[in-house]
């Protein structure tokens, strides 16, 4: 007769065996540690609900991924940031112009006067900005001949310091034209490029005034510069002197010429 007794396979590995009877032990004992403070709380027996409510109230301390400034409890609410008023903005102003054409044409003369012409005559010296020669307002320094005193005397060719010895040099007079101009007074050219009306009453009081240059230079940027309609305006030129370069009398025959006829 066959053994009938059946036989159980065991693992060659051991394993340790888990055993669940601890946590079931602790399990129990935090219920009645609740049970217990709710009865103390409240004097009467509380149901299962009302047990876990109070031992939730009564836990203070921070959840997980709770950061609090003392470690302790929530975090205070933050307040809301006030947003500063923003200001309206404003419509621009309807600024009428001035309405210079409805004065009186003496009036408006004595305008022309006073922005464009200077009492002893328009002082031009050439100057260069922005790599360009043009011309400005000026002082223009002149001097008179130089005078030699006594005369040239001749020592021996047989002495050593034998030379012709030239004489002491007189220096001549000094004048300064355009340095009575005050800084207050300025000239204002661009009043004839307001409009044509302005153009055609202004330009004769501007370019018809004893105009004085430094040389011919300053004559040529002159020239260039107001153009072949204001040219014909122009009734005085004074030069006080010769350019310095090798196109300084070119400019100065043309533009003679250019008055003859």
């Amino acid at each position: 007769m066959a053994d009938s007794t059946k036989t159980t396979r065991s693992s060659k590995r051991k394993r340790t065996q888990v055993s669940y009877s601890a946590d079931e032990y602790f399990d129990a004992l935090d219920m009645d540690s609740n049970e217990a403070a709710a009865e103390v709380a409240g004097g009467d027996k509380l149901s299962p609900d009302d047990v876990d409510q109070a031992a939730d109230d009564g836990d203070d301390r921070p959840e997980d991924g709770e950061f609090t400034r003392n470690g302790k409890g929530k975090a205070p609410p933050k307040k809301k940031v006030k947003k500063a008023p923003q200001s309206k903005k404003r419509k621009p102003k309807d600024e009428k112009p001035f309405r210079f054409m409805d004065l009186p044409p003496e009036l408006r003369d004595e305008i022309y006067d006073l922005c464009l012409t200077e009492p002893g005559g328009l002082v031009l010296v050439s100057k260069r900005k922005d790599f360009r020669k043009t011309i400005v307002r000026g002082i223009i320094t002149t001097e008179t001949g130089k005078a030699y005193r006594g005369k040239y005397r001749r020592e021996k060719p047989h002495r050593r310091w034998g030379y012709y010895q030239p004489p002491a040099m007189v220096r001549g007079k000094v004048k300064n034209y355009g340095s009575n101009i005050s800084p207050d007074q300025k000239l204002v050219p661009n009043l004839l490029a307001v409009n044509k009306q302005i153009r055609e009453e202004a330009s004769s009081v501007l370019y018809k005034q004893n105009i004085m240059l430094e040389d011919t230079i300053a004559l040529f940027n002159f020239m260039t510069t107001i153009g072949d309609y204001n040219r014909q305006l122009v009734s005085t030129l004074i030069i006080k002197g010769w350019g310095q370069g090798k196109s300084c009398c070119f400019p100065f025959g043309i533009y003679v010429a250019d008055f003859h006829r």
